[in-house]
């Protein structure tokens, strides 16, 4: 029986500024995302399990810099614990342009939890196309290149042939 998840977000935190224009995250800023979050009309987000990615939104795009996940604690719990704050905050003190925001994969409706390997899957899933948007994301599992090259389709540069290219989107690559 297959899980169903939803997408929440974009979320926008706005990080505090030094003296000196550098941006870094401190509690009143993660309290003012989660009063945004809830005033979203997701209430029942910051309570719930899943992954989240975490991101920078410079012009029209969004370039992902971790992904997380969580079956033991909740999102409040989990996404500003100390050791991500030091990734997010070393992630905004190179790079000075742009907005953080935030996405969350948790179950469809009221459910709240998700199980361990639901949320490994999903996690897992996530990074394989994160890295390929940023080589330099922070996640550590899960990151390195398989090796795995099937020309044309999976990890292969230059010109495609139709049936590749049939191929491809009938396998949703």
């Amino acid at each position: 029986m297959a899980s169903e998840f939803e997408l929440f977000g974009p979320f926008f935190l706005e990080p505090s500024k030094n003296n000196k224009g550098s941006k870094f995250i401190q509690t009143g800023d993660i309290h003012n995302f989660w009063k945004v979050v809830a005033e979203s009309g997701e209430n029942i987000l910051p309570e719930k399990q899943g992954c989240y990615v975490f991101s920078i939104k410079a012009g029209s795009g969004f370039k992902p810099w971790y992904i997380g996940k969580t079956s033991k604690q909740s999102f409040r719990q989990e996404v500003f614990n100390g050791n991500n704050i030091n990734k997010f905050n070393a992630v905004l003190f190179n790079n000075t342009h742009g907005r953080l925001a935030f996405y969350f994969i948790a179950k469809a409706g009221n459910k709240k939890t998700v199980s361990n390997p639901d949320a490994a899957r999903i996690e897992k899933l996530l990074i394989s196309y994160a890295v390929k948007k940023n080589e330099n994301l922070l996640n550590i599992h899960y990151t390195k290149d398989s090796g795995i090259r099937i020309k044309g389709v999976i990890n292969s540069k230059g010109k495609q042939s139709q049936d590749q290219i049939r191929f491809k989107t009938m396998m949703g690559i």
